[in-house]
């Protein structure tokens, strides 16, 4: 029973965070959004004016639907709701998948996406959290990474622990740089700015942390070298 208190405790505080950073996000754009759409019904505009203001209210709706699935992910991943589902997986199997599902964004940015295979590491975790997590993190490395560059991921293991790890070749950053980016976005003052790397990032390092395990950012020798670190089977 007191369990159960705690695990209801836990997944209500998640959901009331949640809650919070969609007043914090979504509010200011849904207002934007609502302006340039009125702003065409109050004054006379030609068809191609209204195409344009329904194009840019589109893409608008598109990004706060995409901020608002992230904000889920997170919510979800902290409540710890889905423990249940964890099932003995082979990381280099997710690593496969995940990088053959993201092979056509890197093609169209002009990215080198390569999967690194050493060897079968297992891992228990929910197969789905984990791929999502990977997916951020190849989608944040492609887009650090410029065109003409290389984003490698692959899972090894310590003996101690096992590891996803995604690498591109992008610009280096500073340690200072390295821990704000793995701050939760809704308990940052100027979180409304956030970009989208550092959404990504809060979800994979909620999920990481509901696995037992943690977020890793590195500064490689070019590049981001950043890690999902899980206890072994």
């Amino acid at each position: 029973m007191i369990e159960r208190r705690v695990s209801c405790h836990y997944a209500f505080d998640a959901m009331e965070r949640m809650r919070h950073a969609i007043a914090q996000h979504l509010r200011a754009p849904l207002r934007q959004i609502h302006s340039k759409l009125s702003a065409g019904g109050d004054t006379p505009i030609s068809a191609a004016g209204l195409v344009e203001a329904s194009q840019e209210a589109i893409a608008g709706i598109d990004a706060l639907i995409g901020v608002f699935e992230k904000l889920l992910q997170i919510a979800e991943a902290e409540s710890g709701m889905r423990i249940d589902l964890f099932t003995s997986q082979n990381l280099n199997r997710i690593v496969q998948d995940m990088v053959q599902l993201s092979l056509a964004s890197a093609a169209e940015k002009r990215i080198t996406l390569k999967a690194m295979t050493h060897g079968v590491v297992f891992a228990n975790c929910d197969r789905d959290l984990l791929a999502s997590a990977v997916v951020n993190l190849i989608n944040n490395a492609i887009g650090r990474a410029g065109a003409g560059g290389t984003v490698e991921v692959e899972a090894l293991s310590d003996g101690e622990s096992a590891a996803i790890i995604v690498r591109d070749d992008g610009a280096a950053l500073a340690q200072d740089q390295l821990q704000r980016m793995t701050e939760k976005l809704y308990q940052l003052g100027q979180s409304r700015n956030a970009t989208d790397e550092r959404f990504g990032l809060s979800v994979v390092a909620a999920i990481a942390t509901l696995h037992g395990g943690r977020l890793r950012l590195e500064s490689g020798a070019r590049g981001l070298i950043a890690s999902i670190v899980l206890p072994l089977e």
